[in-house]
């Protein structure tokens, strides 16, 4: 069993860029507010066959901005020669006080109470058939889903005024799906063969208020892309 709390100084942060006054080139950057963050993380024996750890968190903000995230993960291990790694994780933001990539007003970058909603669902392996020869594969879905609304300009590090975009917000939903098999084979003592193979689907579009089974429906309909490599190497020895 695991506690932690820390606590975040305001700061100037850099994950929000630099934002550059539209008149004489200055250069503005956000400061970032105080912030506590509480973590609690439970563990199970890890040489067991089966083994769970659950990781999950809280994090606010003194301009409103919470966090809530969680981590579900296990390993299985039915034979010596399997070892599988199925996990699920979320997290959800809301009233974050982010930049708009790539979106201004009258110079100043723009920025907005953002509210954003994760998942991934994720599946981990290795299959050793004998001391040559081995399988690893990775399957993900990811989803992440978020919103934009009461936009605003920084003019100082800590003061944003409103802005009037005539929408009322900027909706995103992002899928992928990736897959990727790794086969290796040591032929000859020094001497391996990699074969890979790598699938991915990926897409930028969706509503804000679609619902989670919907989206990893969709997800599997987005045209993917596949990827085949080999490596094979020998060692000369002397």
């Amino acid at each position: 069993l695991f506690l932690n709390y820390s606590h975040e100084f305001p700061a100037f942060d850099d994950e929000n860029k630099l934002t550059y006054h539209g008149i004489g080139g200055q250069v503005l950057l956000y400061r970032r507010p105080h912030s506590d963050r509480y973590t609690l993380s439970i563990e199970s024996d890890p040489r067991q066959r089966i083994g769970i750890s659950i990781h999950s968190g809280y994090q606010h903000t003194t301009k409103g901005m919470k966090l809530f995230y969680g981590l579900l993960q296990s390993t299985i291990r039915p034979t010596d020669w399997m070892d599988l790694t199925p996990a699920l994780s979320f997290a959800r933001i809301t009233k974050e006080e982010a930049w708009i990539i790539g979106q201004f007003s009258d110079g100043f970058n723009l920025f907005a109470d953002r509210d954003v909603d994760q998942t991934d669902f994720a599946l981990r392996g290795t299959l050793i058939f004998s001391r040559n020869v081995s399988l690893q594969f990775f399957t993900q879905v990811f989803l992440v889903k978020g919103r934009y609304d009461n936009f605003k300009k920084l003019v100082r590090p800590t003061e944003l005024l409103p802005v009037d975009l005539g929408i009322p917000s900027i909706d995103f939903f992002q899928k992928m799906v990736n897959s990727n098999i790794v086969f290796r084979w040591e032929y000859l003592p020094g001497s391996t063969l990699f074969v890979v193979w790598t699938h991915t689907r990926e897409g930028d579009y969706g509503d804000y208020k679609h619902t989670i089974p919907r989206e990893i429906r969709e997800a599997f309909k987005i045209p993917p892309d596949n990827i085949f490599l080999a490596k094979i190497s020998y060692w000369w020895s002397q």
